[in-house]
């Protein structure tokens, strides 16, 4: 029974680390076009405001990644992100998952 939790929990986790990644691309996408919080696209938007600013403005916090009028804090987070999905798939492999 806990082998079928703990791969039930890993692909919880790796389904919300892709999600979390997905949010991330379209903060980037959304900022590149300027679209309207308020526009039609405007629940989307905020929703992935609210989802990623917190964690942009904390790593910008104290790591200013910032140059030539570039953010470089999402590449930094998808990298972080990346990183950890793949070692949550290593356990979730070794848990009898895939």
């Amino acid at each position: 029974m806990p082998d079928v939790l703990t791969r039930l929990s890993l692909g919880l986790l790796l389904t919300l680390l892709t999600a979390y990644e997905a949010a991330i691309l379209l903060a980037c996408i959304f900022s590149w076009f300027r679209v309207s919080p308020w526009g039609s696209w405007g629940g989307l938007v905020r929703a992935v405001q609210k989802v990623t600013e917190p964690v942009f403005s904390w790593i910008g916090r104290y790591l200013p990644l910032r140059g030539g009028g570039l953010d470089f804090t999402p590449m930094l987070l998808m990298f972080l992100l990346e990183y950890l999905r793949r070692e949550v798939w290593v356990l979730f492999l070794r848990a009898g998952g895939g």
